[in-house]
């Protein structure tokens, strides 16, 4: 045997034996992390006001390449509008040598906070020199809130060991402010101390042990469950309700005003629709049209408060929180019970279960309706199409915020069920010596539609054929098509009915027992194939109805 086919022997060996061990999902220790939190010391002094002063003190250790390329370049974002930053110190420790960071490879510039709107966000670059593995990072910086979202009110939450390997943090808060406690401790890990010397309420946090909250060798569609992460929450408030009476004012201020000619036109149009799910379906599906979607968040009050509905008809552009009081509006002159949720908009999503009321919580507002009968409908008027018979499933099985003057509520937006997202398949095969006869139909029933309505306004009709086509015959470059597609230039979400018919040539797979054709069809092989092991909760998705 020569040295070079003994080498490849040796591998082959070395691949079976590798292949042959237990590969265990599991959590992160030291060594998967690209580097380690050696030290978090963050000092948060906090007046009457809600106005807040940060020292934060925090050192890596570079334990491999990535560790490298991730931290070696260090980035703070924040909002130049409440915020001012400043560098102390920054430097780069290699075997207890320092290197200063030079003030040129310190950059602040603002950027892009979104594509769709005004905002005021700034990015500080940090490039550190003589970044190696092994070698420590520190740095040392100055925050200050100058402009906080509400008066005499603050909020705060840290995760410790989210996504690295935490040595050691040390959380410290001086506030004027009275605050609730609340933590996660789920690994035993975490001392919280609170005292009050003289007008001060003082609270400090820190881990006891090192901490890492990640997972190796993990199914791609698993979510780390709240519950097994460690965190520290703290707020001016004890309850959403409370937090939802100071946010309401502003709201109302849109909701009360007069209605405009613009909008009364809308619900004269909208009133002549009988059922209530068409009314709202009208309004929401006219607004759509009149405004487009940007938002301006270079203020608190952008962030978190409406426009006025003539600022908002002035400029022909809104974001969510526009659209809700544009659309609350009209609904309320339509004799609709109408207020503004706010909600944590997004799939996947993890109730946190109970926590402090915080802003954070949320990064969507919409509207919750009732009408005269008492039923309830949770509308989300900023989407491009209407669907008031059903919820969104990026808002659904959720809680959210209810803003009423002087009593608003924390309520609980119900789950999608199954029966309200089918997706009903007939196929007919034919089979002839050089090709397939295939036809068929696909039904899309509730919110299975959601996918398709609209989609005449954003591409061509020959645009959708092609990707209908393309959809359904896996990509085999049929002959002979045939479609009937419905008008999908509609903004309201209805149950959707295409057929077709087409020839395949060559897809006919050679076997040993004659020929054969995939039959490919809806698979929970993702669920079906993950080990008994697993740490994280499966994102299964949305409950639905298959019929093939």
């Amino acid at each position: 045997m020569t040295f070079f086919s003994k080498k490849i022997f040796h591998f082959l060996l070395l691949f079976q034996v590798l292949l042959c061990s237990k590969v265990e999902a599991r959590w992160s220790v030291k060594e998967d992390s690209p580097y380690e939190c050696c030290l978090y010391d963050r000092n948060i002094i906090i007046d009457e006001n809600g106005k807040t002063e940060e020292t934060i003190e925090e050192s890596y250790i570079i334990l491999n390449e990535k560790g490298r390329s991730d931290i070696g370049t260090f980035n703070i974002i924040y909002n130049s509008s409440t915020e001012k930053h400043k560098v102390i110190e920054a430097k780069t420790i290699v075997e207890g040598k320092e290197y200063k960071v030079d003030k040129d490879k310190i950059v602040s510039k603002p950027i892009s906070g979104n594509v769709n709107g005004f905002d005021t966000i700034q990015q500080v670059t940090i490039s550190f020199p003589k970044v190696e593995i092994g070698a420590k990072i520190y740095l040392k910086t100055k925050v200050i809130n100058h402009n906080p979202a509400l008066n005499e009110h603050f909020a705060f939450d840290f995760y410790f060991g989210s996504g690295v390997y935490l040595q050691k943090a040390t959380i410290v808060l001086h506030s004027k402010i009275p605050l609730f406690i609340k933590k996660n401790d789920p690994h035993k890990a975490l001392e919280v101390h609170q005292e009050k010397r003289g007008d001060l309420y003082i609270i400090k946090a820190s881990n006891t042990k090192p901490l890492v909250t990640s997972l190796t060798n993990e199914a791609t569609n698993s979510i780390i469950m709240p519950s097994d992460q460690t965190f520290m929450e703290v707020s001016s408030l004890n309850s959403f309700e409370s937090l939802g009476n100071l946010l309401v004012n502003g709201y109302e201020k849109s909701l009360k005003v007069p209605l405009m000619p613009s909008l009364d036109s809308i619900k004269k149009e909208a009133e002549k629709a009988k059922k209530t799910t068409d009314q709202i379906n009208a309004v929401t599906s006219m607004v759509s049209s009149l405004i487009r979607y940007m938002g301006d968040w270079r203020s608190n009050e952008g962030r978190f408060q409406p426009r006025s509905l003539v600022e908002i008809l002035r400029s022909g552009f809104g974001d969510c929180k526009d659209y809700s009081v544009v659309v609350g509006r009209i609904l309320r002159a339509m004799g609709y019970d109408v207020n503004v949720a706010l909600v944590w908009r997004g799939l996947p999503y993890l109730e946190r279960g109970e926590r402090l009321p915080s802003l954070s919580a949320f990064n969507h507002a919409m509207l919750k309706v009732v009408d005269k009968s008492g039923a309830t409908y949770w509308i989300d008027p900023t989407n491009m199409v209407s669907m008031s018979n059903f919820i969104f499933p990026d808002i659904s099985n959720r809680h959210a915020l209810v803003l009423k003057p002087g009593k608003s509520t924390y309520e609980f937006i119900p789950a999608i069920k199954s029966s309200e997202n089918v997706t009903k398949k007939f196929q007919y095969l034919a089979f002839f010596p050089d090709y397939i006869g295939v036809r068929g139909n696909v039904e899309l029933r509730g919110v299975s539609a959601l996918n398709v309505t609209g989609l005449g306004l954003l591409m061509s009709l020959r645009a959708i054929e092609e990707s209908f086509i393309k959809e359904i015959s896996d990509d085999t470059n049929p002959v002979d098509i045939s479609l009937s597609l419905p008008d999908l230039t509609s903004r309201i979400v209805k149950n959707v009915v295409c057929q077709y018919s087409f020839k395949e040539k060559d897809v006919l797979y050679t076997t040993t027992d004659g020929s054969g054709l995939d039959m490919s069809s809806y698979s929970i092989e993702p669920i079906l194939n993950i080990r008994d092991d697993h740490k994280g909760a499966l994102f299964l998705g949305l409950p639905s109805i298959n019929i093939r």
